[in-house]
């Protein structure tokens, strides 16, 4: 087994021939990811100062782009470094098939390093589907802690984030791939499509610093006129705009699903995605006779706001002790957002959280099963795309405002400064929802406008341009 194990290492070995299998759609390189950048910078910097950050871990939602992303980045290793060192790719999950173990695939990889070693070269590893074998944490440090001069890439699913070790922490950084923001959901788009150009937008760091760290209501007024004109240039071409946006947020948020066009087909694929999550993912956090009371509460969630665990367990006939379980597993993995209850440490205890899924497709691809008409449903997908945008923009800080009776607004937005409120609605106008009390300001996002407006102590914000941030 050791020999053959040798035989499959070598033959991942990234190769010209590789990348245009991989990388390439129709001839042409498929574009990248914003988030690409930035790993590709940590690769860079090891090989100019030979030090610093040699492990980065990808972790994400299925159906992001992890594994096209490593081969981008092999591609780019191919083309700037391939005098100094050589790439293997593995994908674990067909390591995991061929029965390979730990060991086997340890004592694989120390005999490659060596080889390479002799010839003073460098080895890259790019090892994706990593949670598939049953030790990886072990193996990773393992691999990190011999091999001294290696860079290693790591992809896996969103379990990563719940498997990880505090030997892993200091030895890698870990990094989530969201789903696509608009941006780059146009930007594919056009890849896959002649006639179709994205205009540039270059202001959405200076955009999202204004709207959620302006001092106040007129600071925020003074900012936006600096991104007004790029805002509105962007959304100047003679595109179906409103289609376009309700296309990314119920359908096309993840890059495998945007070639799909049909859709029910891509409701049954995403729905097939989730069971792939709740069946192989997280199968090590509830036993599998349980899986069935998984989908039924994500069904639940699905269709409601506020996590109730005394109702849950009631309906789904499971304890709120395991009910409980299964949601933090959700939450840890990212296939839900959690907005905890704003307010002193004893509010956010004993209030439920508000969930969110991390991509709206998600909730389509559960609603789309059980209804044949999802429009009744879709402020629910607005709220999921704002909570993921809240995810990407400020990581946390994220809360509601509790109450028992009055309706509140669907976000409340904590920095360093005062909390701003935020509500998303489609031809909303009307502010009273927004409790602005101790606020700094409120941010009410509008489907249909196409300017800000400004009303009291509340900027009615475009729905369209916070997309672009």
């Amino acid at each position: 087994m050791k020999e053959t194990c040798l035989e499959f290492l070598r033959n991942q070995k990234i190769t010209s021939s590789h990348l245009r299998e991989t990388i390439c759609f129709q001839g042409k390189k498929l574009p990248k990811r914003f988030f690409y950048e930035e790993l590709q910078r940590y690769l860079s910097e090891f090989f100019k100062s030979g030090r610093g950050i040699r492990m980065v871990a990808l972790a994400g939602l299925r159906g992001t782009g992890k594994t096209t992303l490593l081969w981008q980045l092999a591609d780019y290793l191919l083309r700037n470094f391939k005098e100094k060192a050589e790439g293997f790719f593995i994908s674990l999950d067909v390591a995991y098939s061929y029965g390979f173990s730990e060991k086997d695939l340890i004592e694989g990889l120390q005999k490659i390093y060596e080889d390479l070693k002799s010839q003073r070269k460098t080895l890259v590893l790019f090892l994706d589907e990593v949670q598939y074998l049953h030790n990886w944490p072990l193996m990773l440090k393992v691999l990190y802690d011999k091999f001294k001069d290696c860079f290693i890439f790591v992809s896996g699913s969103s379990a990563l984030y719940l498997h990880s070790t505090v030997d892993l922490a200091t030895r890698w950084i870990l990094r989530s791939l969201l789903p696509l923001s608009f941006r780059e959901f146009l930007m594919i788009k056009a890849f896959l499509e002649s006639g179709f150009e994205v205009p540039s937008f270059s202001r959405a760091e200076e955009l999202r610093k204004t709207l959620f760290f302006s001092e106040s209501l007129e600071e925020l007024k003074e900012g936006l006129k600096l991104v007004e004109k790029e805002a509105q240039e962007f959304y100047k071409e003679d595109l179906p705009w409103q289609g376009l946006i309700r296309e990314y947020i119920l359908f096309l948020n993840l890059p495998r699903f945007i070639p799909v066009e049909e859709e029910k087909v891509l409701a049954d694929q995403t729905f097939d995605m989730l069971q792939r999550v709740v069946y192989q993912d997280l199968r090590n956090f509830y036993p599998e006779s349980e899986v069935v009371s998984v989908f039924k509460l994500l069904s639940q969630l699905a269709a409601s706001d506020e996590i109730n665990p005394e109702r849950l367990s009631q309906d789904l006939g499971v304890s709120r002790k395991r009910i409980e379980r299964i949601i933090k597993s959700l939450i840890e993995a990212e296939v839900l957002l959690a907005s905890p209850p704003y307010g002193g440490t004893k509010t956010r205890v004993a209030r439920h959280r508000k969930v969110f899924f991390l991509s709206p497709t998600l909730r389509y691809g559960i609603l789309r099963q059980i209804f044949a008409d999802v429009r009744p449903f879709f402020s629910k997908f607005l709220e999921d795309t704002v909570a993921l945008y809240l995810r990407r923009l400020l990581k946390n800080g994220m809360y509601y405002l509790p109450t028992e009776t009055q309706k509140t607004p669907d976000f409340v937005v904590e920095t360093a400064l005062a909390p701003v409120v935020l509500e998303v609605g489609t031809a909303k106008r009307d502010v009273s929802q927004l409790k602005l009390k101790n606020m700094r300001y409120g941010i009410l996002l509008n489907f249909d406008l196409e300017v800000p407006e400004f009303k009291d102590k509340v900027v009615i914000f475009p729905f369209k341009w916070f997309l672009l941030m």
